[in-house]
């Protein structure tokens, strides 16, 4: 009798280890599966991120190119380079520096 309760006990043991080693097989399988999910997940985001984000950059980088081509029209109707006046003031600057007396010493 002793026996037969000595051999239930190691089947309840080794009943209950193999219930602890399917267990620990059953969570780490469903961890990795979490993980690869999380990763397939990261993925897709920044890959939907990344492309959300170099529309932004293309739109941003038309818009400039068009407020850059009109600055750079508003420069150019606004400088009118008048040659002669130009000439008139450095022969005025010329003029000035050639009578002034700070060289003299």
């Amino acid at each position: 009798m002793q026996s037969d309760i000595i051999s239930e006990i190691i089947e309840v043991e080794d009943n209950a280890t193999k219930i602890v080693e399917q267990a620990r097989q059953k969570s780490t399988k469903i961890i990795a599966e979490a993980e690869m999910k999380v990763k397939e997940d990261l993925k897709k985001a920044v890959k939907e991120r990344r492309l959300i984000n170099n529309q932004k950059i293309e739109e941003l980088k038309t818009k400039n190119a068009l407020e850059l081509e009109s600055f750079e029209d508003d420069l150019k109707s606004s400088i009118n380079i008048d040659y002669d006046c130009i000439d008139k003031i450095s022969d005025d600057i010329a003029s000035k520096i050639c009578n002034s007396t700070v060289f003299d010493k």
